[in-house]
């Protein structure tokens, strides 16, 4: 098909999404196909309907050979499957998330059918890109194909900001989804002192218990909102620490990768996946708020250590990526 490794040679490719992802960015530079992206802000019917159009109308001008797409979303993801022998192309299916495994022995006819849709999706797609052997070997069973490519460490702009201030900064990074401990971390930032400081990133408003959070919010937390990507880069950069915590296995989480990136000593959580990727330069943490303030209080403790371990695991990370990067590519001269 005409691979190098660093982008195509001769093929025409692309990469479709419907939301974009940092990942998704990063990935179509290294593979230099063309990033298209499909916004639409209508409901979730009225969406999907307008992005398939436009999806379909793009790929039949365009006459890609191979298409990669991110899923999230999975009806994208199920539209591409759909018309590839149609149309005439190879597809590479980059899942990085939305297994949604909690549910799988749901009676709930709406989640029957996503994993319907979810086991068609990874039958049909000629590659299947995940982030960890877990899922790869999930996948091998459905009858795919998966080939493993964490994230690819975030070039960000702010990474030799200086940090001068006098409280110890942690930000926690966050969305305000259910996957992360919120008001944990409220307790936990009451029983430290005014020594510390703890940003939250994130639309908080949109949070289910957004009148609970109101209510114990201590004097040493900062919500900051959602914010520009130049503005969160440099809340980040400036930080001493990083906290990244979910509760879902097998997910390896952006923040971690940014942390990594930034050079940043990192609370993590304690899932077997993000404890064997992330393997150095982090304290990990259950949910209880006295062990995650027991954890800051410790990074801070013996932080220039958790600096170089985590110039070491950047190096690590990145030597790993570029190998495995040029498996698929090798994979995909194959195919």
């Amino acid at each position: 098909m005409g691979f190098r490794v660093g982008g195509l040679m001769t093929s025409k490719s692309i990469w479709i999404t419907w939301e974009d992802h940092r990942r998704s960015r990063e990935l179509a530079a290294a593979f230099a196909c063309e990033y298209v992206c499909f916004i639409s802000k209508r409901n979730r019917f009225f969406r999907y309907v307008i992005l398939s159009i436009k999806t379909l109308k793009y790929v039949v001008k365009c006459k890609p050979s191979l298409i990669f797409c991110q899923n999230p979303s999975i009806i994208l993801a199920l539209i591409l499957c759909f018309y590839k022998k149609i149309i005439g192309y190879k597809l590479v299916v980059d899942r990085h998330s939305n297994f949604k495994f909690d549910s799988r022995k749901s009676l709930n006819p709406i989640w029957f059918v996503f994993h319907f849709i979810s086991n068609f999706s990874l039958k049909k797609a000629d590659f299947t890109i995940v982030t960890n052997q877990y899922l790869k070997d999930f996948v091998d069973s459905l009858g795919g194909c998966a080939f493993i490519l964490p994230d690819k460490l975030p070039s960000l702009d702010c990474t030799t900001l200086p940090v001068h201030h006098k409280r110890k900064e942690v930000t926690f990074i966050s969305t305000f989804s259910d996957d992360e401990p919120i008001l944990e971390v409220l307790s936990a930032a009451s029983l430290l002192s005014n020594e510390y400081i703890i940003y939250i990133t994130g639309s908080y408003k949109k949070y289910k218990s957004i009148e609970q959070l109101k209510k114990i919010i201590p004097d040493n937390v900062v919500l900051t909102g959602f914010l520009p990507e130049h503005d969160y880069q440099l809340r980040l950069a400036s930080s001493d620490a990083l906290m990244v915590i979910t509760t879902l296995e097998y997910t390896l989480t952006c923040g971690a990768y940014e942390a990594v990136a930034l050079g940043k000593p990192m609370i993590l959580g304690n899932t077997k996946t993000i404890m064997e990727y992330f393997n150095k330069g982090a304290l990990y943490t259950s949910l209880t708020p006295s062990e995650i303030a027991e954890n800051i209080i410790k990074l801070f403790r013996d932080i220039e250590l958790f600096q170089d371990q985590v110039s070491e695991l950047r190096a690590e990370l990145e030597a790993d990526w570029n190998i495995k990067f040029s498996q698929i590519v090798r994979a995909l001269n194959e195919m």
